[in-house]
């Protein structure tokens, strides 16, 4: 067995079979860095990927490059866990792992309007849609 230290994999590994794919998407997007996440995303491809069937690592740009990257390591890790791959991630800091109950589904509807207002806010729909400036202190 294969130990990797990664807080990131760690709890996508941890968290896959008691999850839903968006809400372990959604809460590593919201916790990580996008570094953290290209680093998570290259250790698992140097891991375990580059021994499939793939040449080269697919590239991610654009301004989904997080949501994907996080896409390809919950797939990957998932299909980990099915080929019975012994290749376990370790996180050395608790502080660095996101603590999310599997029962509390109420916060994904919470977090999904959250979502959305700060979408809104960040294009300054919100403002026009109510027809007032934006403060100068929000900028």
């Amino acid at each position: 067995m294969e130990f990797y230290v990664n807080e990131l994999l760690y709890y996508v590994q941890n968290a896959v079979q008691k999850l839903h794919k968006n809400d372990i998407i959604t809460t590593c997007e919201e916790f990580y860095k996008s570094e953290e996440i290209e680093t998570a995303r290259n250790l698992l491809w140097n891991k375990y990927r580059s021994k499939g069937d793939e040449d080269r690592m697919p590239r991610r740009t654009g301004t989904s490059k997080v949501k994907t990257s996080l896409n390809d390591i919950y797939e990957w890790v998932k299909s980990i866990d099915l080929d019975g791959v012994t290749i376990k991630f370790a996180a050395v800091s608790a502080e660095r792992v996101p603590f999310f109950q599997a029962d509390c589904s109420d916060f994904r509807m919470v977090r999904k309007e959250l979502g959305e207002i700060r979408s809104l806010y960040n294009n300054d729909m919100i403002f026009k849609q109510l027809k007032i400036c934006k403060p100068t202190y929000l900028s």
